[in-house]
């Protein structure tokens, strides 16, 4: 005789698979670890250091103050705007994927800038967008100094996505701007090197996700593939893992 109840492993699994789909309770704030420097200025572990957490903001409410990224200027007037700037090359570079699922974590974008003067002090934003959305600004540097063309001031951008980037294909812009008038001076994206779209990215908090067991049930009252505390410590576990996320990104 057929039973239409169901059995309580199976509820129990319902209720794990529910708690995990579960939207968070706040809206999510889209955050980013990032750093910056120099090629020449890695670490030992082949990564930029001192990471710090950011949020992302839309292009449209950017309001980035200049002079909070480099000191005022010193130089003439017709020395600072006379000449151009140009970017000699770029590349992007992605890391981390736990799970596997070919979606990274990771990005690290470089970036040859050159110029017509003897030296420039500039800065750099970065920015990300998926599809034909909206662009949202992922860093902004501090001043740093380029010498005419030459080859050994390639500079870099770590971040490390950490929440508010589902796993999608993404597009990366970088523009460089003077440090002393904000002026934009170039930009560089897509459109000049075709390796800055389609880049398979997501956060963190998306990376790694936890499988379920297949729960088999063979009544109201028979055993089952996995036990009631098989699946509580499954939930336990992941609940850890958002907690201990939670702490290290300190959100």
């Amino acid at each position: 005789m057929n039973n239409s109840k169901t059995s309580p492993y199976t509820q129990a699994a319902i209720l794990v698979m529910a708690l995990l789909a579960m939207p968070a309770l706040a809206a999510e704030t889209a955050q980013v670890l990032a750093s910056s420097g120099f090629q020449s200025e890695r670490a030992a572990d082949g990564r930029h250091q001192d990471m710090q957490i950011f949020d992302v903001v839309p292009r449209h409410e950017d309001k980035t103050d200049v002079a909070q990224t480099g000191k005022q200027s010193t130089q003439p007037a017709q020395t600072t705007y006379c000449c151009s700037h140009y970017i000699y090359d770029g590349y992007a570079e992605l890391y981390d994927d736990l799970d596997y699922d070919g979606f990274y974590t990771y990005l690290r974008i470089n970036i040859d800038i050159d110029t017509d003067h003897y030296e420039s002090d500039i800065y750099i934003k970065a920015f990300l967008r998926n599809g034909v959305g909206a662009w949202n600004r992922i860093y902004t540097s501090n001043t740093f100094t380029i010498y005419g063309s030459s080859a050994f001031d390639d500079y870099e951008i770590e971040t490390e996505l950490v929440s508010g980037f589902p796993a999608d294909y993404y597009e990366l812009l970088v523009e460089v701007y003077d440090a002393y008038s904000g002026e934009l001076l170039v930009e560089y994206g897509a459109i000049e090197n075709a390796s800055f779209s389609g880049l398979p990215l997501e956060d963190v908090n998306r990376d790694g996700a936890v499988t379920l067991p297949i729960v088999t049930s063979y009544g109201t009252s028979g055993g089952g593939s996995v036990s009631l505390l098989a699946l509580a410590g499954i939930l336990g576990l992941v609940l850890r893992r958002r907690v201990s996320r939670s702490a290290t990104t300190g959100i």
